[in-house]
């Protein structure tokens, strides 16, 4: 898969109509971007883009979906194991940003519980220094 070449050297990955972008960066943590279609066709390179950065010793991790247009079960699925591969290696995946679908579907299926999910305001979110 073409695409996931890039996610080894570089801050941006694109394919399946899924953009990731990383937007701050430091050895322990990093910000990163969505915009587009989590699904069945895209949902392996989020895998990738995130399991790159956790590689790369970045613990914490901060996933803004408020450019996702859509996102379906095998999209939920992949952030629910990002989830625990964060867990798993001692760090955190936060999401923030969520889109009024995407929270509606978090509900629904109870992750909303499970994922961690920053606070709708602004100003509770602190920026990556």
């Amino acid at each position: 898969m073409g695409q996931l070449d890039a996610a080894r050297s570089g801050q941006c990955w694109e394919g399946y109509g899924l953009t990731l972008t990383v937007t701050k960066a430091d050895r322990l943590r990093a910000n990163v971007r969505i915009a587009g279609d989590l699904d069945l066709a895209s949902a392996q390179l989020l895998s990738a883009a995130l399991e790159h950065e956790i590689d790369s010793g970045r613990r914490y991790v901060r996933l803004d979906l408020s450019g996702l247009g859509f996102v379906d079960c095998t999209g939920l699925e992949a952030l629910l194991e990002a989830h625990w591969m964060f867990l798993n290696r001692r760090g955190t995946l936060i999401l923030l940003g969520l889109t009024r679908s995407a929270r509606r579907l978090f509900e629904l299926t109870g992750v909303d519980d499970v994922l961690l999910i920053a606070s709708d305001h602004p100003h509770l979110a602190m920026p990556v220094a």
